[in-house]
């Protein structure tokens, strides 16, 4: 078969997708079914008005299709069989649209595809067994759609693939043997329905280049903690272990080698107990953010290896049932945190005044315990603070006026405590939520507090019943966005701030392929 004859088809095919997906009514037509050559079907955009990409059909030094880039164009309808057709096509870009229906199996026919990218849509249907047949895959991304079933069991034979994405999905089932996998780096299987017991360290066996792994909000995945997992021996480029949502239990281990290359631990909303006060968490030299909020640890907090870790960005250690203690003195040293929560840890003592020295604080959450004494002034040395909860404790004395200079708060949670004063001094974002004890009692008794600018005012008469909300900061950071927070979402489900990141993650990172690494692909447009 000629180039020419080739070159036909394609066109056909080209026109076959096009109308397959809707195309009259795509944001941006990229030249599509005009007179000239289909390798001249493109347009240039723009990745977060940062990164130029050419969108569209690209072509190889043949002049045969080798990328179709269509992502965010508003495609709808379902990928059709023709898709088959396009021989030397090696990267697939469709994500961010509205395509539906299945997987098509024609895609198993295209043997030099080496990236797939087909998140954000609303697909529907199995994985096709016969993917296996790509050899040459790299990358397969189908997050947040509706495909449903177990990931097929031959997905094992995809030797060169380094990321596997199926998050966000409605998949079931026990998670397959992965150890044959030698190139696989991101692996993100989190927000689906898997369950079984997981022996992670055996999905695993080659495991050199594997950098991240999510697994969260699975909560049929059960078993004990894979302590082996932050052995940066087995696990020598193992940098983010988000675990969080699911159902591991056992201990956490009191002997961990140095590791110089974890940055990110997520086990939030587990089983997972015992007492962690001799675990050596120091000797993760690399990790910046620890939550292990909602498990069911108990004694002494592990206060002097956390206060040796200068870099930590991110600390939850809320909801655990920790002996009681005050907020120990060596986290004076996490110069670095933006996140502190110590909700429900059953804290005593006062509040420390060296947190008002932890100047790159965003959110301090001190909720639930049994704090005592008044809110420092050096609080109001915290300019950068968003979210503040000091709310049920037992703080008393005057509302300090330096908290003025709060000037970025959000969220100011503050009732249910004795404290007395002008809370208004804080009121200068008109975007802000706040709470304190500013109602008069049924009795007519005076307020505690006053506060002009309250969404809700409790008293002593309805402390109760009064903003029993648990407002624990618990959406984790997420891939798609480098596992760096962009929105804070509290228990009772509002979004209280959207923390938008100006650049997203993924988006750049594929998009980088498309615009620096043309020639490795033999993605060269030819000219007319």
């Amino acid at each position: 078969e000629s180039v020419a004859a080739r070159k036909f088809i394609e066109r056909w095919a080209v026109a076959v997708v096009y109308f397959s997906l809707d195309g009259p009514r795509w944001r941006l037509r990229h030249g599509f079914l005009n007179g000239r050559d289909t390798c001249n079907w493109f347009s240039e955009a723009f990745v977060n008005n940062e990164l130029k990409v050419r969108v569209g059909v690209y072509c190889n030094k043949e002049g045969l299709i080798s990328a179709l880039i269509l992502f965010n164009n508003y495609l709808q309808g379902t990928i059709p069989p023709e898709i088959a057709l396009f021989e030397k096509i090696k990267i697939i870009e469709m994500s961010h649209n509205h395509i539906s229906g299945p997987i098509p199996t024609g895609l198993t026919k295209l043997n030099e595809l080496i990236h797939v990218w087909l998140e954000y849509n609303e697909i529907t249907g199995r994985i096709p067994s016969g993917l296996a047949s790509l050899t040459d895959m790299n990358t397969l991304q189908l997050s947040n759609n509706r495909i449903s079933g177990s990931i097929p069991g031959t997905i094992s034979q995809l030797t060169n693939l380094v990321t596997l994405a199926l998050d966000d999905n409605l998949m079931t089932g026990s998670l397959v043997n992965l150890f044959s996998m030698p190139s696989l780096s991101h692996v993100f299987l989190e927000d689906n329905e898997f369950t079984g017991h997981t022996d992670i360290e055996g999905f695993f066996e080659d495991s050199s280049n594997l950098k991240v792994l999510d697994l969260s909000d699975n909560k049929g995945l059960q078993g004990s903690f894979p302590s082996e997992m932050l052995d940066s021996t087995k696990f020598p480029s193992l940098t983010v272990l988000d675990l969080n949502g699911n159902n591991y239990g056992g201990t956490l281990p009191w002997v961990i080698k140095e590791n110089n290359v974890l940055e990110y631990l997520a086990l939030y909303d587990n089983s997972i107990g015992g007492e962690i006060a001799h675990v050596p968490f120091s000797n993760l030299k690399a990790l910046t953010h620890l939550d292990l909020s909602s498990n069911a640890f108990v004694g002494d907090l592990p206060f002097q290896f956390l206060g040796a870790m200068p870099d930590l960005t991110y600390l939850f250690l809320a909801n655990n049932t920790f002996t009681e203690g005050p907020i120990p003195d060596d986290f004076q040293s996490l110069t670095n945190l933006r996140e502190l929560s110590l909700k429900d840890t059953n804290r005593v003592g006062t509040i420390p005044t060296y947190l008002g020295s932890l100047d790159k604080l965003i959110l301090l959450d001190l909720d639930r315990n049994k704090l005592t004494g008044s809110i420092p002034k050096e609080l109001g040395q915290l300019t950068n603070m968003k979210y503040l909860l000091l709310n049920r404790n037992n703080l008393n004395g005057t509302f300090p006026m330096e908290m003025e200079s709060l000037t970025s708060l959000v969220l100011a949670y503050m009732e249910k405590n004795s404290i007395t004063g002008d809370a208004g001094v804080i009121c200068k974002n008109n975007d802000m939520t706040a709470v304190s004890d500013c109602a008069r009692g049924d009795n007519g008794t005076s307020p505690k507090l006053t506060c002009d600018c309250c969404a809700k005012c409790c008293s002593d008469d309805d402390q109760e019943t009064c903003n029993n909300e648990d407002l624990l900061a618990n959406y984790n950071p997420i891939w798609e966005y480098g596992y760096e927070r962009y929105y804070h979402d509290f228990t009772s489900g509002e979004i209280i701030h959207n923390f938008v990141l100006p650049l997203h993650r993924t988006l750049l990172s594929k998009h980088e392929i498309l615009s620096g690494n043309m020639l490795q692909y033999d993605l060269t447009t030819p000219a007319n």
